[in-house]
């Protein structure tokens, strides 16, 4: 605020400058967030988004946040060849990162049954498709998700 006031003064504007008297030490100060979301309240939420009133894009765009923990900037940003269908991974370019290194999101079987939904729908059925996941010995799809050619 002080340099908005002696930036002012500076062009000619009378006015006096009262952040002059607000010292440092009185302002709040950050305090980083570290808290972060429990696997049962992330099952919560992913239950509860149908009966959210909001566009099906908002909703899925929701889902594989949950599913895959990347920022909204990276999953808005993705394309689909940064996705290898027969490694089931998801190479985020360093470019779209925020410390610069490339990230790779090793999805789960859960995401792996919700992306067909994001695809185009002409591109829906694939013919890779049915191998992208391999049970892991779970029945509800939640546990990591493998391809058949890679051991």
């Amino acid at each position: 605020m002080k340099q908005v006031y002696v930036y002012a003064i500076a062009h000619g504007e009378k006015v006096e400058n009262t952040a002059e008297s607000v010292r440092a030490s009185s302002i709040d100060t950050f305090v980083p967030k570290d808290r972060a979301l429990s696997p049962l309240e992330i099952r919560l939420v992913i239950q509860h988004l149908e009966s959210v009133a909001t566009y099906p894009t908002i909703r899925l765009a929701l889902r594989l946040i949950l599913l895959t923990l990347v920022r909204k900037s990276e999953l808005i940003q993705a394309t689909w060849d940064e996705v290898n269908f027969e490694r089931a991974t998801w190479t985020i370019p360093k470019q779209r990162m925020k410390g610069r290194n490339p990230h790779v999101v090793y999805p789960s079987c859960r995401l792996m049954m919700v992306l067909p939904e994001s695809l185009p729908r002409k591109s829906r059925q694939l013919p890779h498709q049915q191998k992208m996941c391999v049970s892991d010995g779970k029945s509800d799809g939640r546990g990591p998700c493998r391809s058949p050619k890679i051991p």
